[in-house]
């Protein structure tokens, strides 16, 4: 029987429920230092406005969301660049998840379609805090409380150590960055599905006549459309 979805047994957990487990750790990676002054937008980011700084004594990984994007019309592009001074100690459990762990304001144009696994060197400067909650425009309020690590100088995109693209499923297993260059999502043009097992993008839909169904642990019938080509992978959803 080829690895398939048991759509039976997918369970929703809470936010940061599972990402916690794996967070980066940072005590003794890192030596406190006096507190950064950082700008009143910045400070207005940690909750409470309350951060430490610190200088890394090894090597950390930290993790950024981000999307660019354009039209098809213009040419200007809008959203997060993978290159920012917010990062965080978590990896996203999805786009949903992210959002509300990181407070990330639609007005951003964030469009949460990548993560960056960053590998910060030593003897750099950080500030971290936790990310406190915001309200929307239409008065949504998303929770933070995702550890929130700030780099107040630019840094290099020789850190990134990989990306990967987000499935809009809530993930299960520590996530791989098999992405070198995820590049800037064009609107309106139809992208690879991810696989929502390991979250790598070299899948395909089935054909109608490749299609075929499964019985779920709780008896539901399901059929598969969807499957991932990576050999480590094989998932059929």
């Amino acid at each position: 029987m080829p690895f398939c979805c048991d759509y039976d047994a997918l369970t929703l957990y809470k936010s940061g429920e599972f990402n916690t487990k794996y967070k980066t750790v940072l005590t003794e990676k890192v030596c406190e230092i006096e507190r950064e002054i950082l700008d009143e937008q910045e400070i207005e980011s940690f909750l409470n406005g309350e951060y430490k700084t610190y200088i890394t004594t090894e090597e950390i990984v930290l993790y950024r969301i981000f999307g660019e994007y354009k039209s098809k019309i213009e040419e200007s592009v809008k959203g997060a660049r993978n290159i920012g001074r917010f990062l965080s100690t978590e990896f996203a459990e999805s786009p949903i998840d992210a959002k509300i762990r990181l407070a990330l304001n639609p007005t951003w144009k964030n469009i949460r379609m990548y993560e960056a696994k960053v590998l910060v060197p030593k003897d750099i400067k950080i500030s971290v805090g936790v990310v406190a909650p915001i309200y929307t425009t239409d008065n949504t309020k998303f929770e933070g409380g995702a550890d929130q690590v700030y780099i107040s100088e630019a840094w290099d995109e020789k850190w990134v150590v990989g990306y990967r693209r987000l499935s809009s499923r809530q993930i299960h297993t520590v996530p791989k960055y098999p992405l070198k260059d995820p590049g800037i999502i064009i609107l309106n043009e139809t992208h690879k599905s991810v696989c929502p097992m390991c979250c790598d993008i070299n899948t395909v839909d089935l054909r109608e006549d490749e299609q075929f169904t499964v019985l779920g642990s709780k008896g539901g019938v399901y059929t598969m459309k969807k499957h991932c080509l990576n050999e480590d992978c094989g998932y059929y959803w």
